[in-house]
């Protein structure tokens, strides 16, 4: 950043005769290199230097030639592998260039669908899902990486499981025809999702469990906050114990109030709750396999809303996405596991079936 500067004061005491030659070569050098896919490599060599092997962590590595598309190889003296700067991130084994990635993040940032993203940046629909899969997973390692302190809000939100792209013979119970669930309030269908606010805004959203919060709920919170002052909650009887294992204030709002005594209350994170069941609605329906990657990707653009403009966003979304240690192939995508344990619900009926089938 402070190379840029330093070039950004060269370029401001130039006259326009040299401005309009440097323009001219710069336009050709930008053109060249955003066709080329050798430049994600390094940019991920500029954010991250290599230092380890990513197949067993060794630092006894050496330089081992370089790819057909001019990027450097290196191989480990431990384990004998050989790896590239995208070994184990989004971007390996992708042939698209850097505009195409770019086109694809500013789609998903916008909240394009499947087909307009795919339409957008020239791509198949499989291949923008697998995509949108992918950049979930990478963002997830930034999200989870954030602290929370100061003063908290604390309130779990409710999501019913969902199913989509289970093929019928894998369907662990019949399918329902209904919009709703059978019983009123919340059962063990429903995923509890733990949400966290502090006063700086950064969020923290993540699944615990089926059914009413318990105790491995508060739990989840814990490794995510860093000196907290107060947290601010329900009446829920777990905040007790939460609060005081992190030595910190309790602020509880009563029930059938809005607000405590001394005026704390927990409407920002009701209106966090809203914004993010009116995310997944555009999406007609995410399955709880995936969920929890949608759900950092909402975390994500919170962030990302609190910070940055748009222009700024999608480069700052690049360079989270291809600088994170995340593999995940296309073939494992399906078959993800999920979650939650959906024995607990549906138990009885995976019984049954395994009878029937076996």
């Amino acid at each position: 950043m402070e190379n840029i500067n330093e070039i950004k004061k060269i370029i401001s005491k130039l006259c326009i005769d040299d401005l309009s030659k440097i323009t001219t070569f710069i336009l050709g050098i930008l053109d060249k290199k955003s066709k080329s896919t050798n430049s994600t490599h390094e940019i991920i060599d500029r954010e991250n230097k290599i230092y380890y092997c990513k197949e067993c962590g060794s630092t006894h590595i050496v330089k081992n030639g370089k790819t057909p598309s001019n990027s450097q190889k290196y191989l480990c003296r431990d384990c004998n592998k050989s790896f590239s700067t995208t070994t184990n991130t989004v971007v390996y084994h992708s042939k698209k260039n850097y505009k195409v990635w770019i086109k694809f993040i500013e789609a998903e940032l916008l909240g394009l669908t499947l087909r307009k993203t795919a339409s957008y940046c020239n791509i198949s629909v499989t291949t923008a899902f697998s995509w949108r899969m992918k950049f979930n997973e990478s963002i997830s390692e930034y999200v989870n990486s954030v602290k929370l302190g100061g003063e908290i809000q604390m309130d779990p939100t409710y999501m019913l499981i969902n199913l989509k792209g289970t093929k019928p013979i894998n369907m662990p119970r019949p399918s329902k025809k209904r919009k709703t669930p059978a019983t009123n309030g919340f059962s063990d269908e429903h995923v509890c999702i733990m949400c966290a606010l502090d006063e700086n805004d950064h969020l923290f959203m993540n699944i615990t469990g089926l059914g009413r919060e318990d105790y491995f709920t508060y739990q989840s919170v814990k490794c995510r906050v860093d000196k907290p002052k107060k947290i601010i909650s329900d009446n829920a009887w777990g905040y007790k114990s939460l609060a005081k294992e992190l030595n910190c204030e309790l602020a509880q709002v009563p029930a059938k109030h809005h607000v405590t005594k001394s005026g704390d209350h927990i409407q920002d994170l009701n209106s966090i709750h809203s914004q993010y069941k009116n995310y997944l609605k555009r999406y007609r329906g995410v399955s709880t396999r995936h969920l929890q990657g949608y759900t950092d990707f909402f975390v994500f653009l919170k962030e990302l809303s609190n910070r940055f403009n748009l222009e700024s966003s999608i480069d700052s979304a690049y360079i989270k996405m291809i600088s994170a240690n995340k593999k995940l192939y296309v073939k494992n995508i399906c078959t993800k596991p999920m979650p939650v344990d959906l024995l607990i619900p549906y138990g009885s009926h995976i019984r049954k079936k395994r009878q029937y089938l076996y």
